[in-house]
């Protein structure tokens, strides 16, 4: 083949890739808004009564407490995330939860980079099938202060840990059929560490009574921003065997309860995929069905800036009276 030859073969072959290449970003991009628009059309209503079962009140100063100054960000080895550790105990024991563990504490020490990372874990004993356990987790580390800055984590997750604390409330006074095994946990922001310690380490073994089933998690993180109303659930693709207890749900809150998130890019484009963005993610890689509750990220996240004071007070706690309804009906179908 001559030189001239070649060099028109080349031309073939990159304008060959380029229309490929075309062709799959509109397909992308046709995948993208198929998506967007099945998510909008999922049916909601804002003229929905809310239901107020948890303490409104105890969630917001909790809330509050993590997300303050004092805490600084909660960073894994600085004296903020040590005040954390210390105030989530005392809440614990104050709302009368079990250590998982008979022999200790709530707290749960593994081995980190650059430090030792601390779980608190709790449980409340089902009525009817204390042996299968349902896992409702947030994780209390954030940032910390980095330079001459401090991330104060308020939104994330501060928000997720003070909505665990107000259901764990309700739980402890109106138990569930199943276990409820409350998991704070730490090093989250560093590669989901705390939660796979959870696994690596057996933690979640039960040593009060028979090993615990672990029949499902939910995890929140990032609950207390408004935006358009929206609150995802992730984990109705994997698990579409539940997914008709969100659309129950759906018709007892004013939020628009988004089942979606959690689809791959062969389907959903480049819809965000947020299967394994947090603590869930782990738990799926265990088999383990799963729902992450979460707002949509903004232009605080990961910022100094994500402060208390930018929550949207009013959305928060209906979007933690969602996650108990979810709960709630969760339990009855397990």
């Amino acid at each position: 083949m001559s030189r001239k030859q070649w060099v028109v073969v080349v031309a073939a072959l990159i304008a060959l890739g380029a229309c490929a290449q075309l062709g799959f970003d509109r397909w992308q991009d046709y995948l993208t808004v198929q998506e967007q628009l099945r998510q909008q059309a999922q049916p909601h209503s804002t003229n929905v009564q809310l239901q107020a079962r948890i303490n409104a009140t105890a969630q917001l100063a909790d809330f509050q407490t993590l997300a303050s100054t004092q805490m600084a960000g909660r960073g894994p080895g600085q004296s903020g995330h040590q005040q954390a550790i210390a105030y989530l105990q005392q809440r614990l024991a104050a709302l009368g939860l079990s250590p998982l563990q008979a022999t200790s504490d709530a707290k749960q020490l593994f081995l980190a980079p650059y430090s030792t990372g601390t779980n608190l874990l709790a449980k409340i004993d089902g009525t009817d099938n204390a042996a299968t356990a349902i896992v409702l987790t947030a994780h209390y580390d954030h940032l910390g202060v980095v330079g001459d800055k401090t991330y104060l984590g308020a939104d994330d997750n501060a928000s997720g840990v003070a909505a665990v604390l107000a259901i764990a409330d309700y739980v402890k006074k109106q138990p569930l059929r199943h276990t409820l095994i409350v998991a704070l946990v730490d090093e989250e922001e560093r590669g989901l560490l705390g939660t796979r310690a959870l696994f690596t380490a057996q933690q979640l073994v039960n040593t009060a009574a028979k090993p615990l089933h672990l029949a499902f998690n939910i995890n929140l993180d990032m609950l207390s921003r408004n935006t358009d109303n929206q609150l995802f659930v992730v984990g109705s693709w994997a698990y579409p065997e539940f997914a008709d207890i969100l659309t129950t749900v759906q018709q007892t809150t004013p939020i628009h309860l988004i089942q979606g998130n959690d689809r791959p890019w062969y389907i959903a484009g480049r819809t965000p995929d947020w299967r394994d963005d947090s603590d869930h993610g782990v738990f799926a890689e265990q088999g383990i069905a799963n729902w992450y509750f979460g707002v949509p990220d903004h232009a605080d996240y990961h910022q100094p800036t994500d402060s208390a004071d930018k929550a949207d007070r009013d959305f928060y706690i209906a979007a933690t009276e969602a996650v108990l309804s979810a709960l709630r009906e969760l339990d009855q179908r397990l």
